[in-house]
């Protein structure tokens, strides 16, 4: 029986979650992708640090750390970056959508590095995904009745963003068996904040906000404090209080609030194809938590790759 603050976790850590394309698109009229994850992360990070100081003592070996500056790297900040882009080119409504293949790509991944078989229910859960990004990518039925989107650049990098996001958990799997979530999180998230100041240092300077509107300012800091910490922590709270698998039936909250801010906000093109390939994706994050719900495949005691 989930209790009221289980359920008030979940919900709140999607809704954090999906909102965050939809102040992304705000941001992004004054920022860089590459100066909005900077800046994102460089927030998250000094609220994070206070979480490193406090915990006992911990040696990691070799492997762990190149796990973890691996994640920080291709798992958060490549990912964050590459999505920034493509949503600069497509839609927050299309980033919303496209993110539901993340899971589906853990079920991928997961059989692919992780020797894990795939049974029905994953070849479903990854036909559906596929499909569906088809489906949004395309506005219709590839090879037969496809109308080229005028922004498919942008929807195939945030595909790909979606893709890379597994790697956070995928590669992320055997350091989080014995470190907490919360100090994993903070030492990704400083690997994250160096790749990136190593690509903005450059140009590296106060941000660019003197013609920037408030409402970008604040986005930037609401998607720092708001999502990337405070969603972390609540996200790692609700797994606390329920299995994984429970969890991952909430992501399901977050295409459908990316979807209502970035339509109602920012009045992004909505079709029946976008719809249906929405379906889809979430049909195969449906079918990959049931599968994680029969054989515990995405919880942290699997082998690393």
């Amino acid at each position: 029986m989930i209790t009221r603050r289980a359920l008030f976790l979940l919900v709140s850590a999607n809704v954090l979650g999906g909102s965050a394309y939809a102040f992304a698109g705000y941001a992004l009229k004054a920022f860089s992708p590459l100066e909005l994850v900077f800046w994102r992360t460089l927030l998250a990070s000094v609220l994070f640090l206070p979480f490193l100081f406090l915990a006992r003592p911990l040696k990691f070996t070799r492997e762990e750390w190149a796990r973890m500056a691996f994640v920080g790297v291709f798992g958060y900040a490549a990912p964050l970056l590459i999505g920034n882009i493509g949503q600069k080119l497509s839609s927050a409504t299309n980033a919303s959508l496209l993110i539901g293949t993340e899971p589906v790509a853990i079920v991928l991944l997961s059989a692919v590095f992780l020797r894990e078989p795939l049974t029905l229910l994953k070849i479903i859960a990854i036909a559906g995904g596929v499909t569906g990004a088809a489906f949004i990518v395309c506005q219709g039925i590839p090879f037969v009745n496809v109308s080229i989107a005028p922004h498919w650049r942008g929807d195939l990098l945030l595909l790909l963003h979606g893709i890379l996001w597994a790697l956070y958990s995928i590669v992320g799997k055997p350091v989080l068996r014995r470190v907490d979530p919360m100090i994993f999180t903070a030492i990704t998230t400083l690997f994250g904040l160096a790749a990136m100041s190593l690509m903005l240092l450059p140009t590296m300077g106060a941000p660019r906000v003197g013609s920037s509107s408030f409402i970008a300012v604040a986005s930037l800091v609401y998607l720092g404090l708001g999502v990337s910490f405070l969603g972390t922590i609540v996200w790692n709270k609700g797994l606390e209080l329920v299995p994984a698998s429970l969890l991952a039936n909430f992501i399901f909250l977050q295409p459908l609030v990316g979807v209502i801010l970035g339509v109602g906000l920012h009045r992004d093109r909505f079709t029946l194809w976008s719809a249906a390939g929405g379906v889809l994706i979430l049909a195969g994050v449906y079918f990959a938590a049931k599968n994680s719900e029969s054989s515990r495949s995405l919880d942290l005691n699997s082998s690393g790759c």
